[in-house]
């Protein structure tokens, strides 16, 4: 009787380490899920955050490009508005010549005609020169 009081002793107290190292096991495995829960938590905030970094270098880049866009069409103008004022300064220098040349004719027709007024007061001269020879 004793030997089989102990032999169920022995099995209670077997079945009792194994119940206490099943609790174990279990409250280990419930940390370890709730670890890996916390973890894939992470996971996804980290993957959100990449998701947010990229979509903040989509606009980073989308507006680069649309900077350098606006600094092509302003140079563009620029270059426009120089050309412009070259051709204004052209213009300018045109119309200068023009009154130069218009100037310069006016007074090359006064030479002319002072010319042949002088050439007209010689022939006289000497019209006279010859009666008063004569």
């Amino acid at each position: 009787r004793n030997h089989l009081a102990d032999a169920i002793n022995k099995d209670r107290q077997y079945a009792n380490n194994l119940y206490s190292e099943a609790t174990r096991y279990k409250a280990e495995d419930e940390i370890y899920v709730a670890q890996l829960s916390q973890l894939e938590a992470q996971q996804y905030e980290r993957q959100a955050e990449v998701e947010q970094i990229n979509a903040e270098k989509i606009a980073i880049k989308k507006a680069l490009e649309e900077n350098a866009e606006a600094l092509q069409q302003k140079d563009e103008k620029l270059a426009l508005i120089e050309d412009n004022i070259k051709l204004m300064h052209l213009k300018e220098q045109r119309s200068e010549l023009e009154l130069d040349t218009s100037l310069f004719m006016k007074a090359v027709l006064e030479v002319q005609e002072s010319q042949v007024h002088y050439e007209n007061l010689l022939e006289q001269m000497q019209l006279i020169k010859e009666e008063l020879e004569k």
